[in-house]
């Protein structure tokens, strides 16, 4: 029985253990571990042994110049609009036919796609509640792409259709919803975000105003009408609806938002001035508010400050501030989802770098990860030629192998250590969890090894990164020839073994489509074991994948001799039986773990205990 989710990083208690009957408690992360003692000596003689297998090769590898569909990022197509008052359904077949190349309404080239933008348009809600037949329309969409092998960004507003008036073009009312309407119908929608976060790739802020945008509202201070000021007291509505927001999107999940404004003032507070300060990578990916706010920008190189994207709303008075909030946008995105659309020809200000534009560069400066490919085509079409080839690639993260340095041989109960060198070609990392482990798979079998690495792709920012990380080989791995291969999956269960949901490697001769695996173009032979005792470093090598949910039982019972594997269950794990020497289990559940009379370690063998949730 193969058990294995969730990585393992606390450090190891090493107390002996002294007790044949005990339980670990909920939210505590234990570790009880044993080990034979060496002498000087004899580790003196074990590594010399070690640097006897030191042999290593060195692979250099190929770069690809390919478009090539990745998940989360790239050019994302706008799917149709759907009402609550006349509802459209997504079509998995037409997605799924998007992660091949296409031609965008209006565009003169072509792309691929891996995102959807959802708009739900909650119109016949302004005054009622959502209906259960609306919501079981939204999971019949999240199936859809879920089969078609996409994410969806989500959004949803009230009305999309503006009406002119003597003000001009766009003029209220507008038709949006009171806040206290809002923060129902976000609560309704709580459960149905939840249960599809595995293709959700981010949610818009949306709810207020036209489009969503936050702009043009009714009842949160309309920012298009003079003194051109949103209040304290709009903010403190504004605030409301964030929180409220970002308690119902799944906590692995960023809210986009529209001004990089109001994300300052959610996160400091009203008076939060533009040069606020902007994310850290030590705050990065910690799951907190602050943590969770991306920005999406649907008016593009609009104008200098993007019609109104970074301008201070005061109060006490509203005025462009490209000077602070640029800056803060800059510093800011590196650990958030950011994306958008053009939506104003200006030229040539809105073309590329290398003819006096800035739509690359700002691209590589703001960290964008998607943009819009059917709006605005008067603008993107001017790329084309020119960069248009290159923001396809570079949009979000694109991660190529530069070199990997690996053992030829080694032995089982040893550690084997890998070091690979690449480059991150995009913009920008990616922004939500991602999976990243080292695949050993037998030649002459087919059986397949994997070893969760330590490494976080979304610290990979644009540049050279090194991965350089040891596993450790369980005394029973069988003997053979082993091919190297580099597995980026995403680690919601649903989708893990998904390859669509896999990330591809910018090179030549890696990819591996059936299997969603990353060939690393190198074979290591496993020799039996020649030692007393197992590794007790680096990462546990198992045969099943961390991120494979079918092996997490809600209760799991153990006894007999328990062999090297990670064992693991939702609820608690009871065990006796005996370990013996050279093994190294570990156990992990949710709540509980009970080793009762019978329950023994042997002298020479590790056991890992890990309080933890299964699926994080």
């Amino acid at each position: 029985m193969l058990r294995q989710r969730g990585t393992m990083s606390p450090a190891v208690d090493d107390t002996p253990l002294g007790y044949s009957s005990a339980m670990l408690t909920k939210h505590n992360f234990s570790y009880l571990y044993t080990k034979m003692r060496y002498t000087l000596i004899c580790f003196y003689i074990f590594a010399f042994g070690l640097a006897l297998h030191a042999q290593n090769t060195t692979i250099n590898y190929t770069g690809s110049n390919v478009d090539m569909p990745n998940p989360e990022r790239g050019f994302y197509l706008p799917s149709q609009l759907t009402r609550a008052s006349n509802y459209t359904f997504l079509d998995s077949a037409y997605l799924a036919s998007k992660r091949n190349p296409f031609t965008p309404y209006n565009a003169n080239y072509q792309v691929h796609t891996t995102l959807i933008f959802r708009y739900f348009v909650l119109d016949d809600f302004v005054d009622a509640s959502i209906t259960q037949d609306f919501l079981d329309n939204m999971q019949t969409d999240f199936d859809a792409a879920r089969t078609a092998g996409v994410k969806l960004i989500v959004r949803f507003s009230y009305t999309n259709s503006p009406s002119s008036g003597s003000c001009g073009d766009i003029c209220p009312p507008y038709g949006d919803a009171s806040k206290a309407r809002i923060l129902e119908h976000i609560n309704d929608l709580k459960d149905v975000l939840e249960t599809n976060k595995d293709i959700i790739a981010t949610v818009q802020m949306g709810f207020i105003g036209i489009w969503g945008e936050n702009y043009y509202t009714d009842f949160f201070g309309d920012a298009s009408m003079s003194p051109f000021i949103i209040t304290n007291n709009n903010w403190i509505d504004r605030n409301e609806v964030l929180e409220a927001l970002l308690d119902a999107v799944p906590i692995e999940r960023a809210v986009q938002v529209r001004y990089p404004q109001l994300k300052q003032r959610y996160v400091y507070g009203l008076g939060a001035p533009t040069n606020s300060p902007a994310l850290t990578s030590t705050e990065a990916f910690t799951q907190s508010d602050k943590a969770r706010l991306g920005f999406h920008n649907d008016c593009f190189l609009a104008s200098d400050t993007d019609f109104g994207t970074f301008a201070d709303y005061g109060p006490p008075v509203s005025l462009s501030d490209t000077v602070n909030l640029k800056p803060y946008w800059e510093n800011d995105s590196q650990f958030v989802p950011v994306g958008g659309e053009t939506c104003f020809v200006n030229n040539s200000d809105d073309n590329c770098a290398a003819v006096g534009g800035r739509a690359d560069a700002e691209m590589d400066r703001l960290n964008y990860s998607f943009l819009n490919s059917e709006f605005n085509n008067n603008v993107n079409n001017d790329w084309v030629g020119i960069c248009l080839d290159d923001i396809k690639k570079k949009l979000g993260y694109r991660f190529a192998l530069i070199s990997g340095t690996f053992p030829n041989t080694v032995d089982a109960g040893d550690n084997l250590s890998i070091l690979i060198n690449l480059e991150n070609q995009g913009y920008t990392s990616p922004y939500n969890p991602r999976g990243l482990e080292l695949v050993l798979r037998n030649t002459a079998s087919g059986d397949t090894f994997f070893a969760p690495l330590v490494t976080d792709p979304r610290f990979f920012s644009t540049g050279l990164h090194q991965i350089s990380e040891t596993i450790c080989l369980p005394a029973n791995v069988p003997s053979g020839n082993y091919e190297l291969l580099l597995n980026l999956p995403d680690p919601e269960p649903t989708i893990f073994n998904n390859p669509d949901y896999s990330i591809q490697l910018a090179n030549q001769n890696v990819w591996e489509s059936a299997t969603g695996f990353n060939k690393l173009n190198h074979t290591i032979q496993i020799n039996p074991s020649t030692f007393t005792t197992v590794c007790s470093t680096g990462q546990l090598l198992t045969s099943i994948s961390i991120y494979d949910p079918t092996y997490c039982d809600s209760v799991l019972n153990l006894s007999n001799n328990i062999t090297t594997d990670v064992y693991q269950a939702e609820d608690k794990i009871i065990s006796d039986g005996v370990i013996n020497s050279t093994e190294f289990p570990i156990y992990q559940a949710g709540n509980s773990i009970e080793l009762n009379n019978g329950f023994e370690v042997k002298n020479g063998a590790i056991f890992l205990a890990v309080i933890e949730a299964c699926f994080e």
